[in-house]
């Protein structure tokens, strides 16, 4: 009875969460450990049919490598799939549970793993009949770590593409103002905050940018460290996130941040214009560019992220449905994508016998100037850290930013600046890190 009351709770927390997130009108019902009762009709009905059928959505457009793979092996296996705008994907994929048709398998981005890692909306693959555990070996450590369940004993997803937060820069402009243009040199030149605030004044006087907000180098470091651990205890009073805030304030004392979104139409066009010598996404904004600026084409390269942080920006997941009818179908599909070698140059493999490939990490990258961008991208892999995934992860990472971003005006001493971030969220989180605690310590009673 004690830990039914302690799962309601973990599922009160879940969505008042999800709701803090979307801000609107959510379902009422909670989202319980669903059976495979609560499958949608037609997918109950291809069940018991001669032709199997899987039911995919994502929030990209999938890989024909892929799909035809599978279809090699399954002729007859027909498959649906559904595409959603990246923000509005997550959203569809809670509701589905609520709302009794979710797919079989889910592509999730890697910050989407916190809304599902306290509760059973995700098949376990480390369970019979799939044992993904045979894959332990071939999926490097910090990866693994960061696709489990908040208590570490359910995978949540398999890892199939790595997208490393890094830096993309204009080679012409920064040659032009003579700062180094090779990327090995470059990602070592800006590790070091003082090189990279110096570069930041000397293209300011040309009306140039390395930086949309005061606000961007804490997001960088927040991608390499997470803001709890297992337990929940929180993860960032510490000299590492003083050294964030103190890049901050630096670029807002010395107005070095454009305040231009990227994003938007006029973002677009400042990349275009060359007002931006650099910008910081995951290894797939190398498309992104591309889309936004083609005319910049041959102009751009890729290095590390700066001031040292490798972060997760953008990782790709495959995950079964816990209402799923055809989960061994499901992981029949995980499993080929899981083992077989993209043609995409914007991401890492997921499975380390698929990494390190020469041929592939030497391939030229076009609209970066031909550079095998390959082998920064693997590096920066290699060194990317885990990041423990909590139910808390959406509304509590936007509530940090958001008192981080308040001490950079606040004047007290970075040290005292961070321990209060660490005061004010663990206090206002304080009941449901409660609660989630009491779930937890319940389960493994």
């Amino acid at each position: 009875m004690r830990k039914f009351a302690a799962f309601i709770a973990i599922c009160a927390i879940f969505l008042a969460l999800l709701a803090g997130c979307y801000q609107e009108e959510k379902p009422s019902s909670l989202p319980l450990l669903l059976s495979g009762d609560s499958t949608e009709p037609d997918a109950q009905a291809n069940a018991a049919g001669d032709h199997p059928e899987l039911t995919i959505w994502s929030f990209f457009d999938l890989d024909k490598t892929f799909l035809d793979k599978f279809a090699e092996a399954h002729p007859d296996v027909k498959i649906h799939t559904k595409t959603f705008a990246f923000e509005d994907a997550l959203k569809a994929y809670i509701q589905s549970f609520t709302a009794g048709n979710s797919p079989d398998l889910f592509y999730l981005d890697n910050s989407f793993l916190g809304a599902f890692s306290g509760n059973d909306l995700l098949q376990d693959t480390l369970t019979p009949p799939f044992s993904a555990g045979k894959y332990r070996k071939q999926i490097a450590d910090a990866i693994w770590e960061s696709a489990l369940s908040i208590d570490g004993k359910k995978l949540l997803a398999m890892p199939v593409g790595l997208a490393p937060a890094v830096t993309f820069y204009r080679a012409d402009i920064l040659a032009k103002y003579g700062f180094p243009t090779n990327p090995v040199e470059l990602g070592n030149y800006i590790a070091h905050e003082e090189n990279w605030l110096g570069m930041g004044k000397e293209l300011k006087k040309h009306g140039i940018y390395i930086d949309q907000w005061d606000t961007e180098p804490m997001d960088l470091f927040a991608l390499a460290h997470g803001l709890f651990d297992r337990n929940l205890n929180y993860q960032r009073d510490n000299d590492v996130f003083a050294r964030a805030l103190n890049i901050s304030r630096n670029i807002n004392r010395l107005g070095l941040d454009s305040r231009i979104n990227i994003w938007n139409q006029d973002g677009n066009k400042a990349v275009s214009e060359g007002k931006f010598a650099m910008v910081y996404m995951g290894s797939w904004g190398e498309e992104q560019l591309k889309a936004w600026a083609p005319e910049t084409s041959g102009l751009w390269r890729v290095t590390f992220a700066p001031f040292g942080q490798y972060g997760n920006w953008g990782s790709t997941l495959l995950a079964i449905s816990s209402t799923s009818r055809h989960k061994e179908l499901a992981w029949d599909f995980i499993e080929t994508q899981f083992n077989t070698k993209s043609e995409s140059l914007v991401t890492i493999p997921g499975n380390l016998q698929l990494q390190h490939d020469e041929n592939d990490l030497k391939r030229p990258h076009p609209f970066l100037g031909d550079q095998p961008a390959g082998v920064i991208l693997q590096q920066a892999v290699d060194n990317m850290p885990a990041r423990v995934a909590t139910p808390l992860d959406q509304e509590a990472e936007a509530f940090w930013k958001k008192t981080m971003s308040e001490h950079i005006f606040s004047g007290l001493d970075t040290k005292t600046a961070i321990h209060d971030v660490q005061s004010q969220v663990t206090a206002k989180f304080a009941d449901k890190i409660d609660q989630i605690r009491n779930y937890l310590h319940g389960q493994n009673r």
